[in-house]
């Protein structure tokens, strides 16, 4: 259990954080949730998740990337669904920055999907009660981030470079916030399978950062990637997950994880 400095520091650091985004905390109920004002809008979050990273790993900027994400959850309407529906998209998220209520579906124990608008040069969270005043329902919106999800695929470039005769894949995007999220689009299969085949395997510690290689490669390359897998994690404002990932058939499963020490 977090210490009561460590719970103080915490707190503190997250609310200049807000503040400095022209958000500003109303109170804190007796649960520990944070009641927090933009303007007329309110937002309640949970900093357990965050107290119990920094507890473990003490690193101050995944309490700053916290606050950005809140600064960052929709409140208000970005259009119409005819008017947004060619920039929504999944997005990556890790469970610990989850943040308000927004349409989330969990793909390991680590990280899953969020659905988002584009518009604006940032990612606006999509919740319930916009897909309610779209008069959509999740299936169409789930289909709509999947054909929008494929065409930007299709225009991005999988590359690899070549290490004692092995491929090592990586993803070009011109929206590299998303790349990581287009290993989830339906058509992935169609542009890996010529070049890694299938199942493939994946990491992706960041959100705009994937390394892809072989079933036939798996040994080689997670007994040399994990440095690398780390390092970008530790670096990166927008962490996801250190798990490597096997895409097959059935879907998607966590195989194992680096260890962040």
């Amino acid at each position: 259990m977090a210490d009561n400095n460590t719970m103080d520091f915490v707190f503190e650091r997250f609310k200049a954080g807000i503040e400095e985004k022209g958000m500003k905390i109303e109170s804190v109920e007796h649960d520990g949730l944070i009641n927090i004002f933009r303007g007329d809008a309110k937002l309640k979050v949970s900093l357990d998740n965050v107290r119990r990273n920094y507890e473990r790993d003490h690193d101050e900027s995944a309490i700053d990337e916290f606050a950005e994400t809140v600064a960052n959850i929709k409140m208000g309407s970005p259009g119409t669904w005819e008017q947004v529906r060619g920039q929504i998209y999944c997005s990556l998220l890790p469970l610990a920055a989850l943040a308000g209520d927004p349409i989330y579906q969990p793909i390991t124990m680590v990280f899953g999907k969020v659905y988002v608008y584009t518009g604006g040069n940032k990612l606006t969270w999509i919740d319930f009660s916009e897909m309610e005043r779209w008069n959509i329902s999740r299936q169409e919106l789930e289909e709509q981030a999947g054909r929008n999800a494929d065409l930007l695929l299709n225009e991005a470039i999988i590359k690899y470079e070549l290490i004692d005769g092995r491929k090592l894949g990586f993803l070009e995007s011109n929206q590299p916030s998303l790349k990581t999220a287009l290993l989830f689009a339906p058509s992935i299969r169609q542009r890996v399978e010529p070049i890694f085949g299938f199942p493939f395997y994946a990491v992706l510690p960041v959100r705009d950062f994937c390394y892809i290689f072989s079933e036939a490669d798996f040994e080689f390359f997670t007994q040399r990637i994990g440095g690398v897998v780390v390092e970008e994690y530790k670096k990166s404002g927008h962490q996801l997950s250190t798990e490597v990932l096997k895409f097959e058939e059935d879907g998607v499963d966590s195989i194992g994880q680096y260890p962040v020490d």
